[in-house]
């Protein structure tokens, strides 16, 4: 009796191990073919170039990039070395008098910040400049003030603001200091070293001077960085 009981349990068995092997199997490739609908890219472009303009129709700021995919699904576009701008505008004309004349008020960029990738998402309202991240500050003649090397910058273009973890080198013209995490407020231009901070001040002595240059070292918590413009 038990042996004719047997082999119908034992096709029962399989019948059962079969569909629920079959739908585990079917779920698994739908879940693989959904991730890989999630992953494919909608577009991407060459030499990407975009600008945002303020409520006075004049440039706010720019990015670039030499290479741009962008994903639809998540609304993440990744960038292949951005290169992000910020504008001022000024009011001084060629001969650098002052002037209240609106016509002669012009638009020039004023901060710079370069890395190796990137990615922006919501909308636009964030980007993460990823790897080796080197910002500059000019003024409205284009000769540098600050160049701050760091890496991994979170920026939020449109409240002109970055911040990172990581350490980062703020060098002037008479001192470099170093420091770990950094928060930038491109305007008003102010930045900020959260902690480690060691700043070398350099005096640049005639070239009769033999010794070139004098140093002083100074270290602290915290250093805040700021600009005239």
């Amino acid at each position: 009796m038990i042996r004719q009981w047997t082999i119908p349990l034992i096709l029962v068995v399989l019948l059962v191990s079969s569909s629920w092997f079959m739908e585990e199997l079917s779920l698994d490739t739908a879940d693989r073919n959904s991730k890989a609908i999630q992953q494919k890219p909608d577009y991407s472009i060459d030499d990407f170039t975009t600008m945002v303009m303020d409520e006075r129709g004049l440039p706010k700021w720019r990015i670039q990039a030499k290479h741009i995919v962008h994903y639809s699904t998540t609304g993440i576009s990744e960038l292949e070395q951005p290169y992000l701008v910020f504008f001022a505008m000024g009011s001084h004309d060629k001969f650098g008098v002052g002037t209240t004349d609106k016509k002669l008020f012009q638009v020039y960029p004023i901060w710079h910040v370069k890395s190796e990738q990137g990615q922006v998402m919501d909308n636009g309202k964030t980007a993460l400049l990823l790897g080796k991240v080197h910002m500059w500050k000019n003024d409205d003649t284009g000769t540098m003030e600050l160049d701050i090397r760091t890496r991994n910058l979170k920026v939020l273009p449109d409240s002109y603001y970055g911040e990172t973890d990581e350490a980062a080198i703020i060098r002037t013209v008479t001192s470099e200091t170093h420091g770990v995490g950094m928060r930038t407020h491109i305007k008003p231009n102010r930045m900020e070293l959260l902690s480690q901070v060691q700043t070398i001040y350099k005096e640049v002595m005639p070239m009769s001077n033999l010794s070139g240059r004098k140093a002083l070292s100074t270290f602290g918590k915290k250093a805040l960085f700021s600009t005239g413009h």
